[in-house]
C-alpha cells in the first residue's frame, strides 16, 4: 500500500543535463566586486569587450602590490564602474560582465 517515485536515467542522460545546468550558470550576468581597498592601476579591457574566463581585465594595487583582477566566467563586459588611478574600498563594485 506504499508508493515510491523514481526516476532513471541513463548515462548519456546525465551528462546532457551537467551540459544544460553549466550552461546556464555561464549565461548570466554577473558584477564584480573589489576583494580588498586599494586604487585602480590599471583597465585592461573596455566596455562591450568580449572577455574569457581567467582573463585579466583590470589590475587592482593594494599595499604596493598589482592584483589582477579576472572574469569569473566569459561574457561580455556591460558596465565599468570605477576608472584608472582611482581609489575603491573593498567591496565596491568594478565592473559587470553578461
Amino acid at each position: 500500500g506504499v508508493y515510491f517515485e523514481s526516476e532513471v536515467e541513463t548515462s548519456l542522460e546525465r551528462k546532457a543535463s551537467k551540459v544544460v545546468n553549466q550552461h546556464s550558470i555561464l549565461s548570466h550576468k554577473s558584477t564584480i566586486k573589489s576583494p580588498m581597498p586599494g586604487m585602480v592601476f590599471r583597465v585592461k579591457k573596455n566596455l562591450g569587450d568580449q572577455v574569457s574566463q581567467g582573463e585579466t581585465v583590470m589590475t587592482l594595487e593594494a599595499m604596493k602590490m598589482e592584483n589582477d583582477i579576472k572574469s569569473p566566467f566569459s561574457g561580455i563586459i556591460s558596465e565599468i564602474f570605477v576608472a584608472e588611478k582611482s581609489a575603491v574600498e573593498k567591496g565596491a563594485k568594478l565592473f559587470s560582465i553578461k
